[in-house]
């Protein structure tokens, strides 16, 4: 599932694939900004939509903004 960026990333954010966080439904989480096929989107995986509350077919609104550090992974040990 995706959703579709009402603005151009590459205006605002200086890139298209821009390292994101978005907000729905008070839900955060780290994304990138993506463009295929004419479309500019981000897309929502299972725990994402899990955790925003939606569905597919669902009308949504949100708030991006542009990650300003890195993204960070714990490494597990072993």
């Amino acid at each position: 599932m995706f959703v579709e960026m009402p603005f151009d990333p590459k205006a605002i954010f200086g890139r298209v694939r821009a390292p994101v966080i978005v907000t729905i439904n008070g839900f955060a989480f780290p994304t990138t900004i993506a463009r295929m096929g004419g479309l500019t989107f981000v897309g929502l995986n299972r725990a994402n939509r899990a955790g925003s509350g939606v569905a597919a077919g669902d009308e949504v609104g949100g708030v991006g903004r542009l990650a300003r550090s890195g993204r960070t992974a714990a490494v597990p040990r072993g």
